[in-house]
């Protein structure tokens, strides 16, 4: 159980760098005279810290940690 939830962990962490990179390069590409007010963007991420799960909020909008890690 714990090797198959740290599987997931991994795959989920993985896809999220992904999306955080390409939401990167979007935004950085936008013409700043057609640029709208938008809402912040923001991600969880997880790990597994000694036996127990822990999350951490990402603004994919700032590039910035919003959060310390915290236990869920």
């Amino acid at each position: 159980m714990k090797k198959k939830l740290a599987i997931m962990l991994i795959a989920i962490s993985l896809f999220s760098s992904f999306y955080v990179s390409a939401a990167a390069v979007e935004l950085a590409s936008e013409d700043p005279a057609n640029a709208e007010e938008r809402a912040e963007e923001v991600m969880w991420f997880y790990r597994n810290y000694n036996g127990r799960l822990q999350k951490r909020l990402w603004s994919v909008t700032y590039g910035k940690w919003l959060t310390d890690w915290e236990y869920c």
